[in-house]
Formats: C-alpha cells, structure tokens, sequence
C-alpha cells in the first residue's frame, strides 16, 4: 500500500529494555519510525501512575519522574544498535 507506518510508546520509568526489544521488533519488521513520548500524568491516570510509585517531576509539570532519561537511554542506544529505524522523542 506503500504507506509510511510507525509506533508511538511512552517512556515508562525502567522500561528501558521493553522499549529497545519495541525498536529492535520495530526495525525488523520495517516499521518506519518510533517516537517516543515522555510520560505524562493526568486526571484519568495519575491515581494508576502513583500506585506503581511514580511520582511528577515537579508541582509545576505533569511529566513523570524517570520518563524522560528512559527515552534518552533508548535514543542513546538506538544510535549504534539500529540501522533503518527512525527514533524521536517528544
């Protein structure tokens, strides 16, 4: 069909070996691109993400603490580790 397909994951604190097996599946299978999004609480899920331990950043952020240097380890690795996928974070 000739149309450019990609996966959208977030950076879930310590996960960072799920998110390289994601992007090395990814890859295998021709997947285009992989952006990663850094985790983000809010109304529906922070009472979820503060059963698993998690905590915000700051008082002033609905980022999660933890989320974005997962998506950077991953970003990090992808640069030797992958050879066709494209990887962003946002």
């Amino acid at each position: 069909m000739d149309m450019v397909v990609g996966l959208e994951v977030p950076a879930i604190p310590g996960k960072q070996e799920d998110l390289k097996k994601v992007a090395s599946r990814a890859e295998e299978i021709g997947v285009s691109f992989l952006n990663i999004n850094e985790l983000e609480a809010s109304e529906t899920n922070f009472d979820k993400l503060v059963s698993m331990g998690m905590r915000l950043t700051s008082m002033e952020s609905a980022s999660i603490e933890g989320s974005a240097a997962t998506a950077r380890d991953v970003l990090e690795w992808s640069e030797n580790h992958l050879q066709r996928l494209s990887v962003h974070y946002c």
